[in-house]
């Protein structure tokens, strides 16, 4: 049998994981945010598609759920069928509901925090 045999990780790794991504954190999302995690406004958005997911995530927060387009990213028109994929933009609203922050730092925190759990496991 080939390849590479990977142990059983310790609490060293462990450690070694949550520094690193803590230095990743502070030297990544506190640089963008001027070391704050509310803001009054969005920032940190470098370009549109980041206010287009934000203003989803908004919606299904307000609205409650994301049967529907919001009428005014469609015309005005309250019947579109969404038509996004809506998991990040339900766990935004969602972190968004249950810790207070606004979609918009919330959103963009999330992103950062479920990087780092993709490369733990």
């Amino acid at each position: 049998m080939g390849g590479i045999f990977i142990k059983q990780n310790t609490l060293i790794d462990y450690a070694a994981a949550i520094v690193v991504f803590s230095l990743l954190l502070w030297a990544g999302c506190s640089n963008l945010w001027g070391a704050r995690i509310k803001h009054a406004y969005p920032e940190g958005y470098l370009a549109s598609d980041a206010f287009q997911q934000q203003v989803r995530a908004e919606y299904i927060k307000d609205a409650g759920n994301y049967n529907h387009e919001p009428p005014y990213t469609s015309q005005g028109y309250e019947d579109v069928v969404g038509s996004y994929p809506p998991v990040m933009h339900i766990l935004g609203a969602a972190l968004s509901m249950l810790s207070g922050l606004e979609v918009y730092d919330g959103a963009y925190l999330l992103v950062f925090l479920l990087a780092c759990l993709s490369a733990i496991t």
